[in-house]
């Protein structure tokens, strides 16, 4: 007769428990590796339309620009001709005219130069959207910054502001395009200068970041804070802030500074400081390839 061995439940039922816990894990690993899978090949999908959607934006901007580009190249010409003529009859060469015809035409030259500096502004930001490729030169950036921190001392002893400027480093060679550079100083000087009120300041500030390989430039003035709501803005093509008169600069300035700050590879950005003022700042690269 077979010897009777009774059943152990404790020892079934602990190791259906143990089963039921490691089929539990196979299933909950299985569907996080399948969900981790799908969201993965998702994100890779919707950054492939990102990727070709951005490149098409940029197509389009591109053939956006040469349309403008034509189109601005019309109206400077028919500008300039217009232009011409109102300075024939106001400086008397067809003949005399009434006071009162001389200061309407006075004013027709006026709004005819205002208008021709924004479409020459429009042509060239058009030129450097279309622009597949630019000649880079040797600059030396502290020479450039002196020689157009020069060009609006005039605007700035007019209207009794305290100007400085300070340097911090030695070494200020860069390779990039001297014109556009060039540019940029002159739109952001001539920023601050035009919205300095009589009796501010300005301080413009040079400066290498040798450990970061970085410069510096910054351009801080006294005046109307800009107001919050137009930081993120003040870039844009066409935009004029809030506390800019109608009759004000054109809004194409600072998308130039935008523009060509962004070819050479660095950032640009406005701030508030309860010191100093308004800030600009540029940052450039050492290497301008450095993206």
């Amino acid at each position: 007769m077979s010897e009777y061995h009774p059943v152990n439940y404790t020892t079934f039922y602990r190791s259906r428990y143990f089963i039921g816990k490691f089929l539990i894990f196979v299933f909950t690993l299985y569907i996080t590796v399948y969900l981790t899978s799908t969201i993965a090949d998702n994100l890779h999908k919707h950054k492939l339309e990102l990727a070709l959607a951005n490149m098409l934006l940029q197509k389009h901007d591109k053939v956006k620009s040469k349309y403008i580009l034509v189109l601005t190249h019309d109206i400077k010409a028919d500008l300039s001709s217009i232009q011409s003529c109102l300075m024939v009859v106001t400086h008397g060469i067809t003949g005399s005219i009434s006071k009162k015809s001389r200061e309407m035409i006075s004013r027709a030259e006026r709004r005819s130069k205002k208008l021709l500096e924004f479409v020459n502004d429009l042509h060239f930001l058009s030129i450097l959207r279309s622009s597949e490729n630019l000649i880079m030169d040797d600059l030396n950036l502290l020479e450039i910054a002196r020689e157009e921190w020069e060009t609006v001392q005039k605007t700035i002893i007019k209207k009794g502001v305290e100007a400085s400027i300070a340097v911090e480093g030695f070494d200020f060679f860069y390779t990039g395009n001297e014109f556009l550079v060039r540019k940029m100083f002159m739109h952001l000087l001539q920023n601050a200068a035009s919205y300095t009120p009589n009796g501010g300041k300005i301080h413009f500030r040079l400066k290498e970041n040798r450990q970061k390989e970085l410069f510096h430039i910054l351009i801080c003035n006294t005046g109307e804070r800009i107001p919050e709501e137009n930081i993120i803005r003040i870039f844009d093509d066409f935009f004029k802030g809030s506390n800019i008169p109608e009759n004000g600069r054109n809004g194409l300035g600072l998308a130039l500074v935008k523009q060509i700050v962004n070819i050479h590879g660095g950032k640009v950005q406005a701030a508030w400081d309860n010191s100093s003022g308004n800030i600009f700042e540029v940052v450039f690269p050492w290497d301008h390839t450095k993206r």
